[in-house]
Formats: C-alpha cells, sequence, structure tokens
C-alpha cells in the first residue's frame, strides 16, 4: 500500500500530484499498481507513531476513505495525519 510505504494518507498523495505530478509519478512508477486516490489511511498510536494503515476500495474515493477512517475509530485506533 502506497500511503504506509511513504508514510502519507493516499489522499494526500492526490494534493501532491497536483503540486508536484513528477514527484509523484516517480513514487507510482516504484510502487506498481499503486494508484494516488484517497481510501489509504494511516493507523497512529497514541504517540502518532504509524502501526498500519487500512486500505478500502469500491465505491467513491472520498466515501472509501470516510469508511477506512470510521472503522479505525471504531476499533479505538488514530488516524490523524501528524502536521
Amino acid at each position: 500500500m502506497i500511503a504506509l510505504g511513504v508514510g502519507v494518507d493516499s489522499g494526500a498523495l492526490v494534493q501532491a500530484y497536483n503540486e508536484r505530478p513528477y514527484f509523484v509519478q516517480a513514487l507510482m512508477a516504484s510502487q506498481p499498481g499503486s494508484i494516488p486516490a484517497p481510501g489509504g489511511v494511516l493507523v497512529r498510536d497514541a504517540q502518532g507513531k504509524v502501526m498500519g494503515a487500512v486500505a478500502l476500495s469500491g465505491d467513491a474515493s472520498d466515501k472509501d476513505e470516510w469508511c477506512a477512517v470510521e472503522g479505525i475509530k471504531t476499533a479505538g485506533l488514530s488516524c490523524t495525519p501528524l502536521k
């Protein structure tokens, strides 16, 4: 999953693509089959350290991301990106 490999939620890669398309294209080339779209969300512990990631696909990307976030929260975990 690209989010875990890069260390940011996959939705953030969409924004990065708009700002630096060649950089994101290079990331995608190094991760065959990866798509920079919302739906991949990093799971963090109480200190903000990345524990893993959840990725969903099947509906609109924004809905996939919302479901991932809600599932993570329901499990009592955090998914707030570090600023």
